[in-house]
């Protein structure tokens, strides 16, 4: 198949084969080389021949025909990439790849097979392909039904609540429609019987006016006698009598008169409120949105974020305290604020003369959006998939801030809200009743503030609250366990740290105190709420503490691993969501196996 002297395969161009008469086959393009002076010497025996002319030699069909094959058996043949002179001969199942004799070497101790047989083991590993595919169709196909029938779910549940909302009010407007026609009875009933009275009244003064005119004439005529009276002893007796009666009979109408006059000073004045009915309006009814409601939370933990990076965890769970930093292109800045979102991630914002806003999620940093104003020791809360950010301090323009302005996490946008009506900083802040947010206390460039104001995002407002801190404060933290109830802790006052505990009730405006913690703390940005368990931490020494308030009973905490009283450090919880369903399955597989 291949020329004796230049070891070439022969094919139809110039290496076709030739016979020399001594029998042995060489490929044109040697032969031409080989001739000189229409002479050539066989390579192979060393005879000579004259008068040759090489393509006119004889061909070696049997060689061509041998060329041939193997010409079109190579074309059949896949090359190996690495080595192209190599056909593939095997698969190497352990690499999953093509390879030539020379590969084998590199794939020592791999599983391999023949390439023909390549052709069953992708057969094989397509067909188990496929099956996953029919297996991700038919659970993609059973989603799709799912979201159908949660989507029908929504829509019927949608269409009831709109039903029951529509009838609640109706129910209400007519029982306003009620209310308003009592109000204009009672309302015209009172003025009835005022005015009836007034009339009653102005006839006792037309009696008078009359009983005054007839004394009033007595007087003129006693008058006109006294004119033509000479005898001066007649003035006395009978005469003198009759004028002192007439006299007590005045002072008794003077004294009738002004008792009249004094009892129309007092009418009274009908006040109807309805201030009280627009605030109850503007309480009724809420929609809450919480994507949790399905889950179940899991492996959570308090996360402390302090500059340079340093993430500080305890896991509430296992009572462990974890440190970290973080490299990268951003910082986190002191005298943030953090939050906890819906889906278990943090937000960091501001600190510093920063506005940057910064996402913890799955121990990775992400640079968000940055707020419209700078902002640290401020406080940041999360109500209905919005983080509200409040007040603080401006580090650039050197001012004490009422600003507020919250966040979209679906959009990644802000936007500014309703200011406070005090602008301070270094307060806390918490939701209660999913519905409103809370700020207690604060420091305004002059004073430390005893205040507090709640803000209602439904109708943009801020309101201040009556109720005022025990005494004012500045750096305490607050959390809101139940329904109704917030809880107001630690704090800087003029001659120390608080070590006192009170709960609020925002309903009646009532305080009521509970346990002390064992020492006096600042501890805005470092008091968390879970599952029944206030976590403090810091403040003053390096210490942690735990409040059951179930139980009202402070438990010691493990120490935490930085030697820093972490006042500039932010907190916030982060975990995990679980399906409720897949929890359960897991609790019960869990149980099985012990």
């Amino acid at each position: 198949m291949e020329c004796p002297t230049c070891f070439e395969i022969y094919n139809d161009d110039a290496k076709k084969p030739h016979n020399l008469e001594c029998g042995h086959t060489f490929c044109e393009e040697c032969l031409s080389r080989l001739l000189q002076s229409s002479r050539i010497q066989c390579p192979a025996c060393r005879k000579s021949f004259n008068n040759i002319v090489p393509k006119l030699l004889p061909v070696n069909f049997i060689a061509a025909d041998l060329a041939r094959k193997y010409h079109e058996d190579r074309k059949k043949l896949v090359m190996c990439e690495k080595h192209p002179f190599d056909p593939i001969k095997f698969y190497c199942n352990t690499c999953e790849e093509c390879i030539c004799i020379e590969c084998i070497i590199n794939h020592s101790g791999h599983k391999f097979v023949k390439q023909e047989e390549s052709i069953k083991v992708m057969k094989s590993r397509i067909e188990k392909v496929g099956g996953r595919i029919e297996n991700c169709i038919e659970k993609t196909n059973k989603a799709k039904k799912e979201i159908s029938k949660e989507e029908a779910s929504l829509n019927q549940r949608k269409e009831a609540d709109k039903l029951k909302i529509e009838t609640d009010f109706n129910t209400m407007i007519e029982m306003l429609i009620n209310r308003r026609d009592q109000l204009l009875n009672t309302y015209e009933n009172m003025i009835g019987i005022e005015v009836s009275r007034l009339k009653e009244e102005q006839g006792k003064l037309d009696i008078q006016e009359h009983e005054i005119l007839s004394v009033k004439q007595i007087l003129q005529k006693k008058s006109e006698e006294l004119q033509f009276l000479t005898d001066s002893s007649l003035i006395g007796g009978k005469y003198a009598e009759e004028i002192n009666l007439i006299r007590e009979k005045v002072t008794n109408l003077e004294s009738t008169t002004c008792e009249t006059i004094n009892l129309l000073t007092m009418c009274p004045t009908v006040e109807i409120n309805i201030t009280l009915y627009l605030d109850y309006i503007q309480n009724i009814g809420n929609v809450i949105w919480d994507p949790r409601r399905n889950y179940e939370i899991t492996e959570p933990l308090i996360c402390y974020f302090g500059d340079k990076n340093k993430v500080m965890t305890y896991d509430i769970n296992s009572n462990a305290w974890d440190l970290k930093t973080y490299y990268g292109p951003y910082e986190f800045n002191y005298y943030a604020a953090a939050v906890a979102l819906p889906d278990g991630s943090a937000l960091i914002t501001g600190g510093g003369s920063s506005n940057s806003v910064y996402h913890y999620k799955n121990k990775t940093i992400y640079l968000k959006q940055p707020m419209i104003q700078i902002r640290k020791e401020h406080s940041a809360v999360c109500i209905n998939n919005y983080v509200y950010a409040l007040g603080g301090y401006d580090g650039m323009a050197n001012t004490f801030l009422k600003q507020t302005e919250r966040y979209c996490i679906q959009t990644d946008t802000w936007e500014e809200c309703a200011n406070m009506n005090v602008p301070r900083c270094a307060f806390s802040a918490t939701v209660a009743n999913n519905r409103y947010i809370y700020i207690f206390g604060g420091y305004d460039g002059t004073q430390r503030l005893g205040s507090i104001e709640k803000y209602n995002p439904e109708i943009n407002m801020w309101l201040e609250v009556r109720a005022t801190l025990q005494f004012p404060l500045s750096n305490c933290a607050c959390f809101s366990p139940e329904r109704n109830k917030v809880v107001v802790l630690g704090g800087g006052f003029s001659s120390g740290f608080s070590l006192s505990v009170e709960k609020l009730d925002i309903e009646t405006e009532t305080w009521i105190s509970l346990p002390m913690m064992t020492e006096g703390r600042d501890l805005r940005n470092k008091v968390t709420y879970f599952n029944g368990n206030a976590y403090c931490v810091g403040g003053y020494s390096f210490k942690a503490e735990m409040i059951n308030l179930a139980r009202e009973m402070w438990i010691q905490l493990p120490n935490y691993l930085v030697s820093d009283n972490l006042d500039s450090w932010s907190s916030a919880l982060t975990y995990k969501l679980v399906e409720k369903r897949e929890s359960e399955a897991v609790s019960r597989a869990s149980s099985m196996k012990i």
